[in-house]
């Protein structure tokens, strides 16, 4: 939990610092915007990155175990696994293709969290008027949890 709440507090700290001094916010210009966003994005992407199979809900640790099924299969075995699991075939391809080219299977959680870094600050930093409400509510609305228990529904989105 206390990760979460430093994630969640994480863009107001950062303002507050990285513009003491200013006499300007965090949204006066565009490069302040982009560093702004390269930092929470990267809280962001060590957060998803680096958790552990075992966080939240089983849906890490079958996503994990998911990889490991399909890291040693041929392409007609993943045919029928698709045709047997529930899961959306282009994140049962993702898994495949990136557990032939990756060993680890935490990689899945690091790919996933770039994935959802890069969109989301994307489209923060286009569709925002103030940066650090934005990536606050991401955090604390429930969308950030959502983006990491359902990441195979996020990545389909």
């Amino acid at each position: 939990m206390i990760p979460y709440l430093c994630l969640a507090t994480f863009p107001a700290i950062f303002a507050v610092i990285y513009c003491t001094g200013k006499d300007f916010g965090v949204n006066s210009n565009e490069k302040t915007k982009k560093v702004f966003l390269a930092v929470v994005g990267l809280a962001i992407f060590l957060m998803i990155a680096l958790r552990s199979k075992y966080n939240g809900s089983t849906d890490s640790l079958n996503y994990y175990n998911t990889w490991k099924d399909l890291s040693d299969a041929s392409f007609g075995q993943l045919q029928d696994y698709m045709k047997e699991s529930l899961m959306e075939k282009g994140f049962l391809l993702t898994i495949w293709s990136l557990s032939h080219i990756f060993e680890n299977p935490q990689f899945i959680f690091v790919f996933s969290g770039a994935l959802f870094t890069i969109a989301v600050c994307n489209f923060i930093y286009r569709n925002s008027e103030d940066m650090i409400l934005s990536t606050v509510m991401f955090v604390s609305l429930g969308i950030y949890g959502f983006m990491v228990q359902g990441m195979r529904q996020a990545m389909a989105m």
